[in-house]
């Protein structure tokens, strides 16, 4: 069986079998990624900005009879959720921008050779 840096340094030499397709990933597969990170992000920021700007909390069991201990932990709450989505849009978005430059070095080589027999019957027991 050979291993991922046989197969990629195969089809990066031009020296894979006929019998495998090898694909190259498209950019609009990155790009896309890299704008559903930013979005993710401007949208997070723009909700913190609005929970910010309006004093608006959203918490379970909020109401305007809740206490202010009550308040303080669900906005604080709210913030640490939008910061983790804010995060995640970065990572996202970094993640596949990195990608897009580098997209000549990724490959997808399916090769189509059958297995190696080794004359074992899989459907035989041990015994």
């Amino acid at each position: 069986m050979l291993d991922s840096t046989t197969i990629l340094s195969q089809v990066r030499s031009g020296t894979a079998p006929s019998t495998w397709q090898v694909y190259r990933p498209s950019r609009s597969f990155f790009l896309q990624g890299a704008i559903g990170g930013m979005i993710l992000l401007i949208a997070a920021v723009a909700a913190a900005a609005y929970l910010l700007l309006s004093g608006t909390v959203v918490g379970y069991g909020v109401n305007d009879f809740s206490p202010d201990g009550v308040l303080t932990f669900w906005f604080i709450a709210d913030l640490v959720v939008l910061l983790a989505f804010a995060i995640g849009g970065i990572v996202l978005m970094v993640g596949r921008l990195r990608s897009l430059g580098a997209d000549d070095l990724q490959w997808l080589g399916l090769s189509l050779e059958p297995a190696a027999d080794d004359g074992q019957d899989p459907q035989a027991g041990d015994g």
